[in-house]
Formats: structure tokens, C-alpha cells, sequence
């Protein structure tokens, strides 16, 4: 999905400017009609002039338009053979589950497997080989959220008691426009304070000596972690899902000319 101006967006607030003025005002005006020429109307962004530094932050918000989860197959067996002959069954059912419910070979991927001897530990004795277990995991991308929750429950039925979620994670495909407005209002922020902020201070402001985009974060407000998924009792069901929205933090530093 790109993101473009349908997209949900919704703008926060402003959050926090700081001033820092560095040369005295004095500085401005020295001898002679050449300083008064260096600064001019716009004051001047030489290295002796004087400037100010404005830190701005801003943010944007945006409804997920992708879901990311993170599914293992648990199997224990008496022996690895026995063990990863199950496991390989059924996540086998698993890979055809999310291929039947639409999502494209490409956003299907093992990113895991671990094959690993299990022991009792019984008192005064020395530990004693109890099995083997087996762990498969997948990581899928679903771009139909619409139809994310029955296809989880599909899954979990796939596999059987064997399912494991490990992480259900809500993002934006293309979160490029997301932190482009983050930016955009973090400009804002400086913009919209930079003139009260120079009248205070005893000065007048002069043109952008620069612009610095110190970063972007990307936050989602809907993670899940660690679910046991219950397989369903046959009938086609969903799990409810709340994608919630993602959010886009960004903060910039500029840095005004003052024209005394």
C-alpha cells in the first residue's frame, strides 16, 4: 500500500523548542558600513556572527497497513527422527495454510529451526535422556488485514496444540510519507516559534543558516508477544485484532542568523 494523501494521518501537537544564541549582540554591529553590509536584511552566517539554534520535534500518526507475525511449531518426540518427522508435518500445513489464505511466497519465511535433547534431572542420579524437542519458525507478512484474524486461526488449526505466536507486529509498508510529515512538522515547530523566540531574546531574525534532520523513529503502538493460539473448533472464526497506529517521531535542529 503507498502512502499517499488518503492515508490516516493525524498531526500532534508541538513539543519543545530550545534557544541557544551564540555571539553577543553586541557583535552585530561593528565599526564601519561593512558590518552593517555583512549582516544586511537576512544578518549574516559567518562564523562570528551571531545565531540562534532552534531543536524542534514532531510527530504523525497513521493507521498499519501491515502485519508481521511470527508463528512456531513446538514438537517433542522420543526420538530427533520422531520429533522433526512431526514437526515437519505440520509446519508443512502451516506453509499451505498461508499460501491458501493469499499471501505471496515471498513474505513466507523459516526464521528459525532448533532441534535440542531433553533431560531429567531425578536426585542423586545422573541426568537421563528424555527426548528430543523441535522448534520451526515462521515469519509471515500479511497485507490483508481485513481477513489477518481468520487466517491466524487458520493457522493455529494447521498446526494443532504444536502452535506457538511469538510476536504480532503491526506496521506501514512504505513509512516514508509517515516520517516525511514527522519531519515537516517538526520544521514547523521551529518556524512557528523562531520569530517570538528572537523578539525575546532582543533580537531580530534573520534568514536559515541551516537545517539538520537529527532523526526519525518509527513506533507501533500494537505488539503482541509470546501467545499461545488455541486451535478452533472447526467452524471458520477470526481472532480479533486491533492494529491500533504507528507512529513517527522526528526531531530537527536549525539554525537562524540574527540580524541584530
Amino acid at each position: 500500500m503507498r502512502f499517499d494523501k488518503t492515508t490516516n494521518l493525524r498531526r500532534l501537537g508541538i513539543v519543545t523548542a530550545a534557544l541557544i544564541v551564540m555571539g553577543a549582540a553586541a557583535g552585530c554591529s561593528s565599526s564601519g558600513s561593512s558590518g552593517a553590509s555583512a549582516a544586511g536584511a537576512g544578518g549574516s552566517c559567518g562564523a562570528s556572527a551571531s545565531k540562534m539554534t532552534l531543536h524542534g520535534s514532531g510527530q504523525a500518526q497513521a493507521t498499519p497497513d501491515l502485519l508481521t507475525v511470527v508463528v512456531s511449531v513446538d514438537v517433542t518426540g522420543a526420538t530427533a527422527k520422531a520429533a522433526l518427522a512431526d514437526n515437519n508435518a505440520r509446519t508443512t500445513k502451516l506453509h499451505q495454510t498461508f499460501t491458501f489464505g493469499g499471501v505471496a511466497a515471498k513474505d513466507v519465511q523459516t526464521s528459525g529451526l532448533t532441534i535440542e535433547p531433553q533431560y531429567a534431572y531425578p536426585a542423586g542420579k545422573p541426568p537421563r535422556l528424555t527426548g528430543y524437542h523441535v522448534t520451526d519458525t515462521v515469519t509471515a507478512k500479511l497485507r490483508n488485514l481485513d481477513k489477518a484474524g481468520v487466517l491466524i486461526d487458520a493457522v493455529a488449526d494447521a498446526a494443532g496444540d504444536a502452535i506457538r505466536i511469538s510476536s504480532l507486529t503491526f506496521s506501514m509498508e512504505d513509512p516514508s510519507g509517515l516520517h516525511d510529515l514527522a519531519r515537516a512538522n517538526a520544521v514547523r515547530s521551529v518556524v512557528g516559534q523562531a520569530t517570538a523566540t528572537a523578539k525575546a531574546a532582543g533580537q531580530r531574525l534573520g534568514r536559515i543558516c541551516s537545517i539538520r534532520d537529527d532523526q526519525v523513529n518509527t513506533m507501533s503502538n500494537g505488539q503482541f508477544d509470546a501467545l499461545r493460539a488455541a486451535p478452533s473448533s472447526g467452524a471458520a472464526s477470526a481472532v480479533p485484532l486491533a492494529p491500533g497506529s504507528v507512529e513517527a517521531d522526528s526531531n530537527v535542529t536549525v539554525v537562524y542568523a540574527l540580524a541584530g
